[in-house]
């Protein structure tokens, strides 16, 4: 006998009972037409996946929608599962940021994260190498009068910068020398010599 009741159990393979246009086989949701895939960390997506987009992330599989990078905060890459804190010496006060705005040449800020503009310039008789790295005080031997410099300047020969973080040099006093530029201290004239000014 032939019977007109199709078990549709069985053809579940090939039936797609949302219309969404993926078999109930294949598809995460087989009964929400605007849910078919579960997309991995970095994408998002009901029935297809995307990449998150720079300036935003997605940390867990299966969301339908990208997260916007939080201020102080930002994402240069396409697929990310979190964002990046802005370094020292940068601040991003926007969300949903591809990049970071980078403090002026010889300013410097130590915020990690930072939402706004924290920058300040680099104090005398210090400097600031890099935009990467921290403020650091001039060695003996350097100085440094001015300030938003990248760099210390060396003691000239007949005088010396005893300290860490020196605004001057100083020169040698009387019955001393320096014959050697960028140095701490100065040396004594030898018995029977002596240093004119």
């Amino acid at each position: 006998e032939i019977s007109s009741v199709y078990d549709i159990s069985k053809m579940s393979f090939f039936f797609d009972s949302d219309l969404d246009g993926f078999p109930d086989s294949t598809d995460f949701a087989p009964h929400n037409e605007s849910s078919s895939v579960i997309c991995p960390m970095g994408s998002y997506g009901g029935l297809i996946c995307n990449l998150s987009s720079p300036g935003y992330f997605v940390p867990i599989s299966g969301l339908m929608e990208q997260i916007a990078c939080d201020s102080g905060t930002y994402q240069p890459n396409y697929g990310a599962v979190s964002c990046i804190e802005s370094p020292i010496n940068t601040y991003q006060p926007a969300t949903n940021s591809e990049g970071v705005i980078t403090c002026m040449d010889g300013w410097f800020s130590g915020d990690i994260g930072a939402t706004k503009d924290n920058c300040q310039i680099v104090p005398a008789g210090s400097f600031l190498r890099n935009i990467s790295s921290h403020v650091e005080k001039c060695p003996v031997g350097k100085y440094q009068d001015l300030e938003g410099q990248t760099e210390c300047i060396s003691s000239n020969v007949g005088y010396f910068v005893n300290s860490v973080g020196g605004l001057e040099q100083t020169a040698c006093p009387l019955g001393t020398y320096q014959p050697e530029p960028g140095q701490g201290s100065c040396l004594d004239a030898g018995p029977g010599h002596y240093v004119d000014l």
